[in-house]
């Protein structure tokens, strides 16, 4: 079988800082990917590449961040029926899994998941899934992995 697809680094790619393949042993395309990133320098590229959990930025930096915390914990304590609706890649199958693990015992019998069905759905969200939800009494939609174009 005769792959008809070919990768095409472009230019930029190959531009990578000396300072990024020489001490931390990276090949001159992946230093140059992490520059085409906006990641430089040799602290930059340390954080990314081998980060913590305090690195990273406060989910409260996203503009609604709050509302949906206090509208997952509301719905939480009036034991509301809650889908999570996923993806199904291996992220979207991922972040289902983790958060259906993580609710579950705050609202027991009430929370669900629905990842949609890859060739008769593809990707994103689905008013007729949503519609399934509604009717089945769900009073709060968590997506993880849909994108947000999606609707």
């Amino acid at each position: 079988m005769k792959l008809k697809r070919r990768w095409v680094i472009k230019n930029s790619a190959r531009e990578a800082p000396a300072e990024l393949v020489e001490k931390l042993s990276l090949s001159p395309l992946t230093a140059g990917l992490l520059a085409q990133r906006g990641v430089k320098t040799l602290t930059e590229a340390k954080l990314f590449l081998h980060g913590t959990a305090e690195n990273l930025s406060s989910p409260f930096l996203l503009s609604t961040m709050k509302q949906a915390v206090e509208r997952l914990a509301a719905a939480l304590q009036k034991k509301e029926k809650i889908l999570i609706y996923g993806d199904y890649d291996v992220d979207g199958l991922t972040a289902t899994a983790l958060l259906l693990r993580t609710l579950r015992p705050w609202n027991k019998g009430n929370i669900f998941y629905y990842i949609p069905k890859r060739l008769g759905e593809g990707y994103g969200l689905h008013r007729d899934s949503l519609a399934k939800a509604v009717k089945y009494g769900c009073r709060l939609v968590v997506t993880v992995d849909c994108g947000v174009t999606a609707l």
